[in-house]
């Protein structure tokens, strides 16, 4: 189905008893509230000052972590 579809399914998944779903929505929250805290340190201790990458790393679950992981450039020389 269509996106608005599949968010109608999600939320009548997550409205009811099922416990997975409720463990699976859990999941998707606490790992955007990590991303979104984590992003920012690495970016600056990187000396990456993108806008546009920290919002979509930030903004977007799973999928923008993934693509910041593979976008972010290297650590600077001696800073491990």
């Amino acid at each position: 189905g269509d996106a608005a579809q599949r968010v109608a399914d999600l939320t009548t998944m997550v409205t009811s008893s099922d416990r997975l779903a409720h463990s699976f929505a859990t999941d998707i929250l606490v790992f955007w509230g990590f991303q979104g805290w984590l992003v920012p340190d690495d970016m600056k201790r990187r000396g990456w000052e993108d806008k546009a990458a920290e919002v979509v790393a930030r903004g977007v679950p799973f999928l923008g972590l993934a693509w910041y992981l593979y976008a972010r450039p290297p650590l600077p020389e001696g800073s491990e």
